[in-house]
C-alpha cells in the first residue's frame, strides 16, 4: 500500500569473466554515488541491461510512503542472503583516514540477525591441505605498486594514530604473513609477529621480529597472550579463511583495549582457495562479508571500511560522455582494470576498558 519511489538501480554484471553474477551484499557506501534520482535510475536500467556482459538490473531500493519496506528511510538491496546492510550517504565531504576514503561506517542495524554463512559458503574448490598449496615459496607481490603504496601509507597513518594515543611503539600481529608486510620502513614499532604458512617466506621478511608457521584453517587459536597486540593486520588473505568467525574472535582476544584490526583486500585471489561466498559476490559484497565476520565475532567500538585507491574523477566528470557502465564505474570510483588494483580495508577498533 502507499506510493513508492525508485531510488536507484544496479547492473548485474559478470564478475571477472568467470560467470558469477557480481551483485553481492550491499555495504554502507558513504561516498560512492550508486543511488540515483528517478530519471537516472530509469536511464541506467535501460542502458545497463543492454551492455556487454550485463545479465540484468536490480532495483536498489524503493521507499513505501505508507510504511512499507523502505519506510525507515534506509534503502536496502534485498534478495541476497546476508545483504541486510543499509545504504546510506554521509553528509558533506566523506571522512578520510590518511589517504583512505571512508565508504562504510557500520552500526548494529546494518547486519543480519544471525550468522549468515553456511558451511557451503565457506567451502572451497580446492579443499586439499593448505600446506601443500603453500609449500613452494612465492616471493612475489599479489597487488600492484599503487595499491601497495596506498596500503603502506594507510598503515603508517594508523600507526601514527596509535602513537598519538600514547602507544609509543605499537606491537603488531601480521596474520597470513609472507616475505613482506607492507609496513612503512621508518615506523617505530614494538614486536612484529608474523603468522603464515611458509617458513621460507616468513624468514625472508625483514620487518618481523618473530614468526610462527600455522594454518589458521586447521587451528585458529593464536598462540599469544590476551590484550598483547595493538594492531592486527591481514593483507589480501581474509578470503581464504574457512573459519573466519573463530579467527576474528581470536583477533579480538589478543588486541589491547583500543587496539585495531585492519583486514585489507583487493580483487585478486587464488580462485580455487577463496571461499565460495567470496567468489559469488563483488567488492561491495566483500566489504559486507568482512564486516559480518567482525560483527558476529565480538563487540567492537566501531567497524568501518576505507577505499585506499579511490577514483579521482569528480561526480561532474563521471557524468560526462561514455556509455552507462563507464559512467557508473567512474561514479563508483572503479577503474575497469585500467588504473590498477582496487584496495579496501575494513577496520575495527576494540572497545577501550
Amino acid at each position: 500500500g502507499g506510493s513508492s519511489r525508485i531510488l536507484g538501480c544496479f547492473v548485474v554484471h559478470r564478475n571477472n569473466s568467470r560467470g558469477t553474477a557480481g551483485v553481492g551484499a550491499a555495504a554502507a557506501l558513504a561516498s560512492r554515488r550508486d543511488i540515483y534520482d528517478d530519471d537516472d535510475a530509469a536511464a541506467g536500467a535501460a542502458a545497463g541491461a543492454g551492455a556487454p556482459g550485463a545479465v540484468g538490473v536490480v532495483v536498489l531500493a524503493a521507499r513505501d510512503e505508507a510504511g512499507g519496506a523502505g519506510a525507515a528511510g534506509a534503502p536496502r538491496r534485498s534478495g541476497v542472503r546476508g545483504a541486510q546492510v543499509r545504504v546510506r550517504e554521509l553528509q558533506g565531504d566523506a571522512e578520510t583516514l590518511g589517504r583512505g576514503k571512508l565508504i562504510a561506517d557500520f552500526d548494529a542495524s546494518d547486519f543480519p540477525p544471525s550468522w549468515p554463512y553456511t558451511a557451503a559458503d565457506l567451502s572451497r574448490m580446492d579443499e586439499a591441505d593448505d600446506a601443500f598449496f603453500y609449500m613452494q615459496p612465492r616471493f612475489v607481490t599479489h597487488i600492484d605498486d599503487k595499491a601497495i603504496a596506498a596500503l603502506s601509507d594507510f598503515y603508517g597513518t594508523v600507526i601514527g594514530l596509535k602513537q598519538a594515543e600514547g602507544v609509543a611503539r605499537p606491537n603488531v600481529l601480521d596474520l597470513c604473513s609472507s616475505w613482506i608486510s607492507h609496513l612503512p620502513t621508518d615506523a617505530e614499532l614494538g614486536n612484529v609477529v608474523g603468522v603464515g604458512l611458509n617458513s621460507q617466506e616468513l624468514d625472508r621478511n625483514p620487518q618481523l621480529t618473530s614468526y610462527a608457521v600455522q594454518n589458521l584453517n586447521d587451528d585458529p587459536e593464536l598462540k599469544l597472550a590476551d590484550s598483547s597486540q595493538d594492531l592486527v593486520l591481514c593483507c589480501v588473505s581474509i578470503d581464504y579463511l574457512t573459519r573466519p568467525l573463530e579467527v576474528c574472535r581470536e583477533i579480538h582476544r589478543v588486541l589491547s583495549p583500543g587496539g585495531m584490526v585492519l583486514l585489507s583486500f583487493s580483487n585478486r585471489f587464488f580462485y580455487t582457495k577463496a571461499v565460495s561466498a567470496w567468489l559469488k559476490t563483488d567488492d561491495i559484497g566483500r566489504i559486507a562479508m568482512v564486516g559480518n565476520y567482525l560483527h558476529f565475532a565480538a563487540e567492537w567500538e566501531s567497524i568501518k571500511s576505507y577505499d585506499l585507491v579511490p577514483g579521482q574523477a569528480s561526480e561532474a566528470e563521471a557524468a560526462k560522455g561514455g556509455n552507462f557502465l563507464e559512467s557508473l564505474a567512474r561514479a563508483l570510483g572503479a577503474n575497469l582494470g585500467m588504473a590498477g588494483d582496487p584496495m579496501y580495508v575494513v577496520v575495527a577498533r576494540k572497545k577501550a576498558e
